[in-house]
């Protein structure tokens, strides 16, 4: 996920039981709604910190109600790892990893929820299924 729609998520947006998350239309950059597997290491992380489907899955004490910004634990990473990272090189290492486990490009692109309106060919091929997308997700 992009960092706004993570930081952004609501209980409501995951589904634990089928390992889902949804990122809705409003918070995608591309505007379009995105159901993505979850793996089973994150359903049990979620299952340990789960709240209510109204509250945020990470909650801060601020004007919008969420984790605003990373700047404080990417300085701490910082300070321990002496790594700079941000938010997208995050995306950048995820999107590496799949490449490197023989997830198709498809499979990728739908993973980071991308849309390349010249790209003809995605009109044509056909979005993978929730079970096949978590093949790639669990590895």
């Amino acid at each position: 996920m992009r960092s706004n729609e993570g930081r952004s998520l609501r209980w409501s947006d995951i589904d634990l039981d089928a390992g889902t998350v949804t990122i809705s239309e409003d918070k995608a950059k591309n505007h379009r709604e995105a159901k993505l597997p979850l793996n089973g290491w994150l359903v049990t992380q979620l299952l340990s910190r789960q709240g209510s489907p109204a509250d945020y899955v990470f909650p801060a004490r601020c004007s919008n109600g969420y984790v605003n910004n990373l700047r404080r634990p990417l300085a701490e990473l910082h300070k321990r790892s002496g790594l700079r990272i941000t938010p997208h090189d995050l995306r950048r290492t995820y999107a590496t990893y799949l490449d490197s486990t023989g997830a198709p490009f498809g499979v990728i692109k739908q993973l980071l929820n991308h849309v390349s309106g010249s790209d003809i060919t995605a009109h044509y091929v056909q979005k993978r299924g929730i079970d096949e997308l978590r093949v790639h997700v669990d590895r």
